[in-house]
């Protein structure tokens, strides 16, 4: 802390890596009151929130054919539970978007293939599933990274996420005088990522009471 003094804090959660560390690690449900208790708990008094930013994807909406069956599967356009966070006092939600990538066989499916407990034509519907990439959240996270920091809006940036690729913003942030937080959710996964910045948490079931 600078000279005991309290310090404005924005959390920035990078959605992806929130809701599957919440779901896979804390076996919590991925909803906007959980996805906030992870947030208000990157903030120790007496800091004070400043905003929370969220950033993640709308749903895929389009049709596509199955490789397997030859169906068409059509995905509909529907309201993810996150994006009630855009609704929340103090939050900034960043929506990105969701793009077609292709199929792939599950994991469970390729593990048995492997094993020997599957052959190719034992696959089902159910073993093959659609992939897509986010398109704009990593970009939305750099850049209000940058704007905090050149302006001073704050004094420390918290980052939820264990992406390399923000490092470059993170070294930013730090030369603009602004310090850098990373939170890891559920185990410490920050690894190179330490290096570039001032502090480190981990967020623990415990933390968000739940």
């Amino acid at each position: 802390m600078r000279g005991g003094d309290t310090m404005k804090v924005a959390v920035l959660l990078d959605g992806g890596y929130v809701r599957y560390q919440m779901k896979k690690v804390l076996k919590a449900r991925p909803g906007p009151e959980n996805i906030l208790k992870v947030a208000n708990a990157c903030v120790k008094p007496p800091d004070v929130l400043f905003r929370i930013y969220y950033y993640d994807c709308t749903l895929y909406e389009g049709e596509q054919v199955h490789p397997l069956t030859l169906k068409r599967r059509e995905f509909k356009k529907q309201r993810a539970p996150h994006e009630g966070l855009a609704y929340e006092e103090h939050v900034a939600y960043r929506a990105g978007n969701l793009k077609w990538k292709g199929w792939q066989i599950t994991a469970a499916a390729l593990r048995a293939l492997i094993e020997g407990r599957k052959t190719a034509g034992d696959l089902a519907e159910s073993d093959i599933e659609p992939t897509f990439n986010q398109k704009g959240v990593d970009m939305r996270i750099g850049l209000d990274t940058a704007w905090l920091a050149s302006n001073r809006i704050v004094d420390n940036i918290v980052l939820v996420t264990a992406d390399h690729d923000f490092i470059p913003a993170m070294k930013f942030a730090r030369r603009e005088g602004v310090l850098v937080t990373i939170a890891t959710i559920g185990k410490d996964s920050a690894g190179g990522m330490k290096q570039h910045a001032d502090m480190f948490r981990t967020i623990t079931a415990a933390d968000l009471d739940i």
